[in-house]
């Protein structure tokens, strides 16, 4: 609280990773109490789980499970190629310059049951944070393509070595 009044986690986030209040609202993030909510929705725009935030905890809904964050305006198409985030941000900040994308909630938990939705793309390119879970995002994920027999080609996106991930390469107004 400051001043009486609570945090709005939402206006908060929104300085952070400097996308408009208006673009994360219409994604149907909101925050209460100062706990941010980022919903999670099917193809079909269901909502199917919800993640909360507040400051360097996170959570799922009780009974959630992990799923991929875009599905509603990305799942199940096809193209000429799918980039894959490592985290809500990431797919956001991408999603909001208009890159088709889809995000994984964290860097170990992407997994093979998902390759359904993006079966249908000529390319994936993986895109990780600059760190050790980057790393290990890459590796997974790539294991769990080929589990799943996904059969178009594979790329990695690097970004320069000075940069956390996609959101910190926007915040830095380079191009994307």
């Amino acid at each position: 609280m400051t001043n009486g009044q609570t945090v709005d986690a939402l206006e908060v986030y929104s300085e952070k990773t400097e996308l408009p209040l208006k673009y994360l609202k219409s994604i149907g993030m909101l925050s209460e109490n100062g706990v941010l909510s980022i919903p999670y929705y099917d193809c079909n725009g269901d909502l199917i789980s919800m993640r909360y935030r507040k400051g360097d905890k996170r959570w799922w809904r009780k009974g959630d499970r992990t799923a991929l964050y875009g599905l509603w305006k990305h799942g199940s198409g096809s193209g000429d190629i799918l980039y894959i985030t490592e985290g809500e941000s990431d797919w956001q900040t991408l999603d909001y310059h208009g890159y088709v994308a889809l995000g994984c909630p964290g860097a170990t938990n992407f997994s093979a049951q998902w390759v359904i939705h993006m079966k249908n793309y000529k390319e994936i390119c993986i895109v990780p944070d600059n760190d050790k879970g980057g790393e290990d995002f890459v590796k997974k994920t790539v294991e769990q393509l080929r589990k799943a027999g996904y059969r178009g080609k594979v790329s990695v996106l690097a970004l320069p070595k000075d940069v956390k991930d996609v959101n910190d390469l926007h915040r830095r107004k380079h191009e994307l």
